[in-house]
């Protein structure tokens, strides 16, 4: 599966501790060059759960509620082992990605 992404990097959401989260992973996977792997991989194994992104242009505002949807985690999103890049690559993102988020102790 392939998408493209928003060209537009303005990651807005809401203001409470799920929206600011949101965008802190949003701006994490950016940054980590794993944003398009991430809403691929959710896309692929929970297509049924948004059936609205059915082109394969992404908005941003999209995404983040995406990621809310998830928990705001990848732990939550989709089964590591079952993507081209394993259990161990996104095993190690999310350990980063905890203590990224852990940073800003919104939870």
């Amino acid at each position: 599966m392939y998408i493209q992404l928003s060209s537009k990097t303005k990651a807005n959401s809401s203001n409470d501790a799920y929206g600011i989260t949101a965008r802190l992973m949003y701006k994490f996977l950016k940054k980590n060059n794993c944003l398009q792997k991430y809403v691929e991989n959710v896309l692929e194994q929970r297509p049924s759960s948004y059936h609205p992104i059915t082109n394969r242009y992404i908005k941003t505002k999209d995404i983040l509620q995406l990621i809310k949807d998830n928990k705001c985690s990848i732990d939550y999103s989709f089964t590591w082992g079952h993507t081209p890049q394993g259990h161990k690559y996104w095993n190690q993102l999310n350990e980063k990605l905890e203590s990224y988020i852990f940073q800003y102790r919104l939870f």
